[in-house]
């Protein structure tokens, strides 16, 4: 996988995670639901700190 299909895929889980966090503000959202909603919502920060490593990593690489 190269740097561009890695964001990608980062931004497509974001999109899912979006999507699950409007989910889980509807009052009739199950407690499971709720749990796993959370849970995503910290996985998603983890990755954006992955996310901003690895931007990081490639600014910082000298182009060859």
């Amino acid at each position: 996988m190269n740097d561009e299909d890695i964001r990608e895929a980062i931004r497509l889980i974001n999109e899912v995670f979006a999507m699950l966090d409007i989910l889980a503000a509807r009052r009739t959202a199950t407690d499971e639901f709720q749990h796993a909603a959370r849970r995503f919502s910290e996985i998603r920060a983890q990755l954006a700190v992955l996310s901003a490593r690895g931007s990081a990593n490639t600014r910082s690489t000298p182009a060859i």
